[in-house]
């Protein structure tokens, strides 16, 4: 919404909004996701949706929410149900600990294809496990104030926005008061690997808002806690009544014999555990395949069946006896590993070249990966604004490197901040082409979903043909108007 208004402001007063996209480049690199080492590149024209919009997108939260408690419930109650995802037996046994409050799926992500013109939509997969990037879209809606499209949208419309933090927090403590074993003001820990890199800035976040809350509350490695008289510790002594694990369970597998003390309190269910293992059963990429089985089917109403088969692209698994059903039509497909993140070991039918398509599925047949039928993205235009000291694009088109090398020894500090500056700023535009500088984009819409309430927007764009982290991807704030 209001993309072609935003494209004019821009065109109308490049001068103007190129120094905003300074500004807001300087911002977004001392931001504090850039403790971890994390670099965001946005997009300069925020994502803007009307309160229509947002009553469909709580629509498709209702429904889809529901259909997955309704999977997860399935699975811990049928052991047959349990066999189409073939998880290990140690997983499987925590996966069907019970929660002892009342969801199964207290925190996560619906990423989904939005095309705002029809209100058409595609499920491109729900995140669980460490649901992330909550920080990062704060700090993108803080740089607003240096945004100068925002600010003049503000003389026009009342805007809102989701802070998906505070929403997590709010709804976390909401639900932790239905958990059969309770105590007062309990003691909270935010868990996860910490290593180099790691999300710590968002960890804090989460704590202070749980401290000012009235809690205790820390961060914590999860191979550094400690269980001992039926209770569970961290490495300074504080009590964990409540855990928020960020810690995904491909990780925790990896290092299982690692994070014993944290198994044993969560199978004696001495610790509340936000979210719990059995949310594995949706952030697995078999969870898709299992929609469109018949033994999924039967556990769902007409309405969600018809939702499945419209919004949820048709998924299979990649195995040596089926992958050659694949090998026409490449530019439908993607493959998938059945359990990862960040992207990690995705190919998409375009981006292959038609010589080694079958070569690559052989590859996945090998292993543990899922085809899906490509849902197609919406495309907007945009600017990008690239935070330094990456390479920038120059009004000629040539990269440049903030600090060249045998160059950076003769500037003044001042000197390097002001290249930088010069450095991040959006492609060229020309007063007389509207459309000089932007460029076309794809999107995805990510839908934070908290004890089954809406809580907020993780909206991405990139060019290309796919949208890959740490690669090509844009995180933009998104906001409503009221």
């Amino acid at each position: 919404m209001l993309e072609k208004e935003m494209r004019n402001l821009v065109v109308m007063n490049e001068e103007l909004h190129r120094a905003a996209a300074k500004e807001q480049a300087y911002f977004l690199d001392h931001a504090s996701f850039t403790r971890a080492g994390e670099i965001v590149e946005t997009s300069y024209l925020p994502k803007v949706y009307d309160a229509e919009t947002l009553e469909h997108f709580q629509e498709i939260l209702r429904v889809s929410y529901g259909i997955v408690e309704k999977v997860i419930r399935h699975y811990i109650e049928d052991p047959e149900y349990r066999k189409i995802f073939g998880f290990p037996k140690e997983i499987e046994e925590l996966i069907c600990i019970p929660n002892l409050y009342d969801s199964y799926f207290p925190q996560g992500r619906f990423d989904i294809f939005y095309h705002e013109e029809d209100r058409s939509f595609g499920f491109c997969e729900i995140n669980a496990d460490g649901t992330g990037a909550m920080n990062r879209q704060n700090e993108l809606f803080t740089s607003m104030d240096y945004n100068a499209v925002y600010q003049e949208l503000l003389e026009n419309y009342d805007m809102t926005y989701f802070d998906p933090l505070e929403c997590c927090v709010c709804e976390i403590l909401k639900l932790y008061e239905t958990y059969e074993k309770k105590v007062e003001n309990p003691n909270i820990a935010i868990v996860d690997f910490v290593y180099d890199g790691s999300s710590y800035a968002e960890w804090s976040e989460f704590a202070r808002r749980f401290r000012r809350e009235g809690h205790r509350a820390v961060i914590c490695d999860i191979r550094n806690l400690q269980y001992r008289n039926g209770h569970l510790y961290t490495p300074s002594g504080m009590q964990v009544d409540l855990i928020l694990r960020r810690a995904v369970t491909t990780d925790i597998i990896k290092y299982f014999d690692e994070v014993q003390d944290f198994i044993q309190a969560v199978k004696d269910q001495n610790v509340c555990l936000m979210g719990s293992f059995c949310t594995q059963v949706v952030h697995n990429k078999m969870f898709s395949v299992a929609l469109h089985l018949p033994e999924t089917a039967k556990i769902m109403t007409d309405e969600e069946n018809a939702f499945i088969k419209e919004h949820f692209p048709y998924t299979a698994v990649v195995s040596e006896d089926s992958y050659q059903d694949f090998l026409k039509d490449k530019d439908r497909w993607i493959l998938k590993p059945e359990d990862s993140y960040c992207c990690g070991g995705i190919y998409t039918g375009p981006d292959v070249p038609e010589e080694l398509w079958e070569e690559t599925l052989k590859k996945c047949a090998a292993q543990q990966y899922i085809i899906q039928a490509l849902y197609p993205y919406e495309k907007t235009t945009n600017i990008d604004v690239r935070p330094y000291p990456h390479e920038f694009k120059l009004q000629d088109g040539s990269d440049v490197k903030p600090f060249e090398e045998g160059h950076a020894e003769e500037e003044t500090a001042e000197e390097k901040k002001q290249e930088l500056f010069d450095a991040a700023r959006p492609h060229s535009m020309q007063a007389d082409d509207l459309y000089e500088g932007f460029r076309d984009h794809i999107n995805m819409t990510g839908l934070y979903v908290f004890n089954g309430q809406f809580g907020g927007i993780f909206h991405r764009q990139a060019d290309g043909s796919a949208i890959i982290s740490e690669v090509n991807e844009r995180s933009m704030p998104t906001l409503f108007i009221v």
